[in-house]
């Protein structure tokens, strides 16, 4: 599962059609330096430290604070209540507006 190196380089793991969280809690057992390329809240909320870039250059190092840990529980629940919207969209199931109370 996990490469032998001390650091591991993973692109845009969401796209992988793969559950992030879980991803993220097994990555972490492996007790290494994971580098994620990604646009996914969720995922850059979860880090402990987001390296910013813009035109091929660091331009900050943000470490993720306790306001934004508050952030990512709020956002990990929205994306699941989204991730289930989907799937039970692409099974050809209704959906209603209850279903979204408290949210939008």
């Amino acid at each position: 599962m996990i490469c032998d190196t001390p650091i591991v380089l993973l692109d845009e793991v969401e796209n992988a059609g793969i559950h992030r969280t879980r991803a993220m809690q097994l990555l972490r057992q492996h007790r290494k330096i994971f580098i994620f390329v990604t646009h996914d809240p969720r995922i850059a909320l979860l880090s402990d430290y987001r390296i910013v870039m813009r035109s091929g250059t660091i331009t900050q190092v943000l470490r993720t604070d306790e306001a934004e840990r508050q952030v990512a529980a709020r956002v990990s629940r929205l994306d699941d209540l989204l991730s289930g919207l989907r799937e039970r969209l692409r099974q050809g199931e209704r959906v209603t507006p209850r279903e979204l109370e408290g949210w939008a």
